[in-house]
């Protein structure tokens, strides 16, 4: 774990050091303080896939390897912490292999987006397992309650929301 630690480092590191970052760093961290000049314009078509991709960062954590494991009873036969090494080495695989097909910037965008499908399907699959799969094996105390099952609504519709209104700018920009 920890050399997944100091890769990551190394490779934010790398990515910051960057001459077009560097070069970019002064404006965003006077941006940081405040609005250094007024706003050109309030919405272009264009920062969709960036505001996309800075929802998606805010989202996701390590649910997926234990959605896995209890929704695919076979899947159970391996240690969660084996699950997460499988997917971290696929995963690092594939983001070797892209990452010559492309500059950073880009492939991160991409990222984020296909990840936003994910983000999406979280409040779906955390129903499923928490209200019906875990439930009817859970004391009555213990059972997920109704503001759950509301506030996981909430977020779908909210994410759901998010995901038309990325497509809609895409397709239908003007």
């Amino acid at each position: 774990m920890k050399a997944v630690a100091v890769i990551t480092v190394a490779g934010l590191l790398w990515a910051c050091l960057q001459p077009e970052v560097l070069h970019s760093a002064p404006s965003f961290l006077k941006g940081l303080v405040g609005p250094n000049s007024p706003m050109p314009h309030p919405w272009d078509t264009s920062d969709a896939t960036k505001l996309l991709t800075a929802i998606t960062f805010a989202g996701l954590g390590g649910f997926w390897i234990l959605f896995v494991h209890i929704l695919f009873p076979k899947s159970r036969r391996f240690e969660l912490r084996h699950w997460y090494y499988f997917f971290l080495g696929v995963l690092t695989v594939i983001t070797s292999f892209t990452m010559l097909l492309n500059a950073p910037g880009p492939l991160i965008l991409t990222s984020a987006v296909i990840g936003f499908i994910g983000t999406v399907i979280f409040p779906v699959a955390l129903y499923l397992l928490n209200h019906r799969m875990l439930a009817p094996n859970l004391p009555l105390w213990a059972r997920p309650r109704k503001i759950s099952l509301c506030l996981l609504a909430v977020s779908f519709l909210a994410y759901l929301a998010l995901a038309v209104a990325y497509l809609w700018v895409i397709l239908f920009p003007n």
